[in-house]
């Protein structure tokens, strides 16, 4: 689940005063069209490092255990990402080398869960589907919140997705992907994005609730990726 959620990376508010009132589609169809362009203009910035969080929790929502994972990404002159767990912590005990064989071990079902994206990239707009926006607020920040339905490869994504009013940039997605992995039986995903210099957007943050079970046994977790290092390649990135 952990490998799942963290490859992918690389996803509430109070209606304001104005919630109720009717939103012309050409108005939100611009605005959605603008955050699409930021990310259109971020294509070629791409991470170097992700700090992944992980918990188990019980099903009173304490926390059974906690791991850290640490990684590297260095990038190919044609653009491949090549990752590398640089260092892993559990429960305080170092776990780097065990880490690493499991990271080769999911590499298929990574692969596989990989083909989707965010619902803002432009490559995924002919496979999105819209619903009527309405108005909620987050602290000062305006926002427009879009119902959607992505489907990419043999996966399907249904959530919301927020953008800024005053500005039309991605704000944030939610999301639950059907199918779920193996022995899930219910994960939500929730992307961040911020400015990175003028007009560009990328994912700065993903956390991820779920719970699943294997034979009798009821598991429970949630977690957050935290990506850094941005730097701009002069090919498009690409996994391998």
């Amino acid at each position: 689940m952990k490998s799942v959620i963290l490859w992918l990376a690389l996803l509430s508010a109070v209606h304001n005063a104005s919630a109720d009132l009717p939103i012309p589609m050409e108005y939100s169809s611009a605005l959605w069209k603008a955050a699409v362009e930021k990310r259109r203009k971020s294509e070629y910035l791409v991470p170097t490092r992700i700090h992944a969080i992980s918990r188990r929790l019980n099903g009173a929502g304490t926390v059974k255990s906690e791991e850290h994972e640490f990684f590297s990404i260095q990038y190919t002159s044609s653009g491949v990402a090549v990752i590398h767990l640089l260092h892993a912590v559990k429960n305080g005990r170092d776990v780097t080398e065990q880490n690493r064989q499991k990271l080769v071990s999911a590499r298929e079902e990574r692969k596989e869960f990989e083909k989707g994206k965010t619902p803002f990239d432009p490559d995924m707009q002919d496979r999105l589907t819209l619903g009527s926006p309405y108005r909620e607020k987050e602290g000062d920040t305006d926002l427009l919140s879009f119902p959607f339905t992505l489907l990419s490869g043999e996966y399907r994504f249904t959530g919301i997705a927020r953008i800024t009013e005053q500005e039309g940039s991605p704000y944030d997605a939610r999301y639950n992907p059907s199918p779920l992995p193996l022995f899930a039986q219910f994960l939500e995903i929730r992307m961040f994005f911020a400015a990175h210099g003028e007009h560009r957007y990328v994912v700065s943050n993903v956390t991820y609730r779920y719970a699943g079970s294997f034979l009798f046994f009821r598991q429970y977790g949630e977690g957050s990726i935290e990506i850094g290092g941005w730097i701009e390649l002069s090919v498009k990135p690409r996994l391998e």
